[in-house]
């Protein structure tokens, strides 16, 4: 996919979520969802809070967010080795758990689920991270056991 066809993808999926809310406001006659902002935060969450956390660490790392990298939460599961389509896998099942979750809790109100969705994509991004330590230790030390051994 392209420039354009990411920006049309983008583009459908806010007026989607604008709807969404504007059919959840108090006082309207489909009015479903408690916490509908909330939501639709839930349904977008592994492509906004990837996005979100990319750009916190690009400018602590003082550079531009705009920057093209590897960082992305796909990568990360491609590092660990994961395959292009279960790592996919991986997300969709993560973005579906989200909404699960944000559609449970939705009488926790708007800001306590946002609040919440913010924790839980906190924790669910640390995990590859705290994965791929573990391993690279592991594979530091399988290298050290075997340069002892060779020698």
């Amino acid at each position: 996919m392209g420039d354009t066809g990411s920006l049309l993808l983008g583009f459908i999926l806010s007026v989607m979520v604008i709807r969404f809310n504007e059919m959840n406001i108090l006082g309207s006659p489909y009015r479903n969802v408690e916490a509908a902002p909330a939501l639709s935060f839930a349904i977008l969450m592994v492509p906004l809070f990837d996005t979100l956390r990319l750009f916190v660490v690009r400018l602590y790392r003082k550079c531009t967010p705009f920057a093209p990298d590897r960082a992305h939460m796909h990568h990360i599961l491609l590092k660990l080795g994961f395959s292009h389509l279960n790592a996919t896998y991986t997300l969709l099942v993560a973005n579906i758990a989200f909404v699960l979750i944000a559609w449970q809790f939705q009488y926790l109100g708007t800001t306590r689920l946002f609040g919440l969705l913010l924790f839980l994509g906190t924790v669910f991004t640390i995990i590859p991270f705290a994965i791929n330590a573990v391993h690279k230790n592991q594979r530091q030390a399988i290298n050290k056991h075997v340069l002892k051994s060779s020698k």
